[in-house]
């Protein structure tokens, strides 16, 4: 690791250095640069990540939590079952099981494309948005999905922290992903939640995992673990209130965790949360990805790998993860630069050639790397990267 500042510094030694003797040019910005000049030419091959996702019983579809561009994620593993998943055509996949319904452990996935909004909705729901900012009021918000089997358009109106919803709310379609935008940036974070119709609680009883209850819908529930739920009207008051679901036994029946004194009744409402735009932002973008099969089991953890997008260095505290055969092509294209800028025509011609030959070496060998068995050994492998120390947010700007 090693930043800016100091790479400049290590830099202004040697024939680098002596190359610039007669130059006013500044040996900083000449690193400055080639370096970024370097991170351009290997934009996606340097700059990867990893990160993981729980499967969702009967779900097929994620949305992966990074900012990823374009169909740049490059491989999955599932560590649960140790064994990779192969990546297919969309066409593919919907060949082998379009509905989906074969459940079991996917051995393939398929890029779907970049969505905006980050979760699947498992029963039709409504959609409300607030903002954690007070003032950001009279911005249009505009939705686009799947009612009633038609593509249809919502327009909602801000109202800073007050909870905002359509005039007259459209009932999105389950398992259809939405499109959500800003009229323009807000300074808070614009939070928007799916809520479904109400069920009825039939009956709530004691769960046989110790802390929790069984609660029993009059109709099928379509929830998976993990999702919240609102319950209410029951006679004991911690019944009541949001609760995250702890285990699905059944269609109708599901666990949250509350301490169980009586049987009771009442009434449930499920929410997703599908975008949390932040701050000065128009939408979030996440990867939509696609299982080949319905997992049969809940739990199960997908690591993914993706390229990122390379950043300019802008500060001398910027990091550098820099790999040490980075510097050959770093020091050739310094001294090709340094010997121009003072008439030294051959002699900058020369490291000019040096420099190509071995920026091409550096791209070369991290496509063999990627190429590789890295994502069966992802344990021990030790990523080749050349990165800036920040984390992707999940969301752009335009």
């Amino acid at each position: 690791m090693i930043t800016l500042g100091q790479l400049k510094t290590f830099m202004a030694t040697g024939t680098v250095n002596q190359a610039l003797q007669g130059s006013s040019s500044t040996l900083g910005d000449i690193v400055h640069w080639v370096a970024t000049d370097i991170i351009s030419a290997a934009e996606f091959w340097w700059n990867r990540g990893s990160s993981s996702f729980d499967t969702v019983k009967g779900q097929a579809e994620y949305f992966l939590s990074n900012q990823v561009f374009m169909d740049k994620v490059w491989g999955m593993f599932d560590e649960d079952n140790d064994k990779p998943l192969i990546k297919k055509d969309l066409s593919w996949i919907y060949s082998t099981d379009a509905t989906p319904t074969e459940q079991g452990d996917a051995d393939f996935w398929a890029y779907v494309g970049q969505a905006e909004c980050q979760a699947l909705q498992t029963n039709s729901a409504t959609l409300s948005f607030v903002s954690s900012n007070a003032a950001d009021t009279a911005v249009d918000i505009i939705v686009k999905g799947v009612s009633s089997g038609v593509e249809r358009y919502e327009p909602i109106v801000l109202d800073g922290t007050n909870t905002a919803t359509a005039t007259n709310p459209l009932t999105w379609d389950k398992l259809k992903p939405l499109s959500i935008n800003l009229e323009q940036t807000v300074s808070g974070v614009v939070t928007g939640t799916l809520t479904t119709s109400t069920f009825t609680i039939s009956s709530i009883a004691a769960s046989s995992t110790s802390g929790d209850i069984t609660v029993t819908t009059s109709a099928a529930h379509g929830l998976s673990v993990g999702q919240t739920v609102v319950q209410a009207g029951a006679s004991d008051s911690a019944y009541n209130g949001s609760f995250t679901v702890t285990a699905v036994d059944s269609t109708t029946t599901y666990d949250v965790t509350a301490t169980f004194t009586a049987t009771d009744t009442g009434t449930m409402t499920q929410s997703w949360t599908v975008s949390e735009i932040p701050p000065n932002h128009l939408r979030v973008l996440r990867p939509h990805i696609r299982l080949q099969s319905v997992p049969g089991t809940a739990g199960d953890t997908i690591n993914y790998f993706f390229y990122k997008r390379a950043s300019e260095p802008v500060a001398d505290s910027d990091v550098i993860d820099l790999p040490d055969i980075a510097f050959k092509p770093l020091r050739y294209g310094v001294e090709e630069i340094a010997n121009f800028l003072t008439g030294k025509m051959q002699a900058s011609n020369n490291a000019f050639e040096k420099y190509r030959d071995a920026k091409m070496e550096l791209i070369l060998k991290s496509e063999r790397d990627i190429a590789g068995n890295e994502i069966k050994n992802w344990r021990e492998s030790v990523p080749f990267t050349f990165r800036l120390p920040e984390t992707i947010s999940g969301s752009i700007t335009t």
